[in-house]
């Protein structure tokens, strides 16, 4: 898509994903062992949003923000496509608050260039109540929430795109008016001006649904821009269509995710 700016804001996770095979109790106790056949490491958190962004937008048209100086790491191992076990751990540099206070002032010098900006917060520190305030002043927001210590109550998206726990944890988090619960076994709820709709997702069974909610809110927002009187069941249709599409499996999942490297302001230089 030409001429359009979106800007990606969000934590960073490292992911890394145990393909392991033969898994059984261990003989000192109830613990299950597995062997780890292959490790394939990944970026995930708010890079999956920005991933697909590139994808659908063209890589001159997507800009991404985190705090380089948290180091967040998940270890997943699965059993035949099925995950056994995950295991995180979260850690801020010296360097946290520095990095935080450069993201902000970059943020707020381009957020007024975008068409819609997308804030992909997994707790992790880099969605502060500053970083919402420099993005109230963009033209369009969709917000993925997490549940958190961050006053969603002061903000107001354009679009609030919970799952079905955060929705379900409180709905007053925020006051905006056109929510869109995603994707669950019974489909995408949006709720908008009073009324509520339920579109039906897909059949299929995915072995994984690692990466879907990025997937979906970047579609989301590309169909939302590319038309601007694009009506809502064709937008969501869209949206349910690329998320089927990419999670046909967990590997290749995995796989579809690009590797990246980023200049000092958060912008890609090369995507293969």
């Amino acid at each position: 898509m030409h001429n359009r700016r979106v800007i990606v804001v969000g934590d960073m996770i490292e992911d890394a994903f145990h393909e392991c095979e033969e898994a059984h109790l261990a003989q000192e106790g109830p613990v299950v062992c597995a062997n780890v056949k292959h490790v394939h490491d990944a970026w995930g958190g708010s890079f999956l949003v920005y991933a697909n962004c590139v994808t659908l937008f063209g890589i001159e048209s997507v800009s991404h923000y985190y705090n380089r100086e948290i180091t967040c790491e998940k270890d997943r191992y699965y059993v035949d496509g099925h995950l056994l076990f995950r295991g995180d751990s979260l850690s801020r540099s010296d360097l946290y608050h520095e990095e935080q206070e450069h993201l902000e002032i970059n943020l707020a010098a381009e957020i007024h260039t975008a068409d819609m900006v997308l804030i992909a917060d997994y707790g992790k520190g880099t969605i502060t109540e500053r970083v919402l305030s420099i993005c109230n002043g963009a033209k369009r927001v969709i917000l993925d929430p997490h549940i958190s210590r961050v006053p969603y109550k002061m903000f107001k998206p354009t679009t609030y795109m919970p799952n079905r726990h955060e929705w379900k944890k409180d709905r007053r988090m925020t006051p905006a008016e056109h929510v869109i619960v995603t994707s669950d076994k019974d489909g995408v709820v949006v709720h908008r001006d009073g009324d509520s709709r339920t579109y039906p997702s897909h059949n299929s069974q995915p072995n994984t649904v690692i990466g879907a909610g990025g997937a979906f809110m970047a579609a989301y927002a590309f169909a939302s821009l590319h038309k601007p009187r694009f009506v809502e069941a064709i937008e969501i249709k869209f949206a349910l269509d690329y998320v089927a599409e990419a999670m046909t499996s967990t590997w290749q999942c995995i796989n579809s995710i690009y590797k990246v490297e980023e200049d000092d302001d958060g912008k890609a230089t090369n995507l293969h």
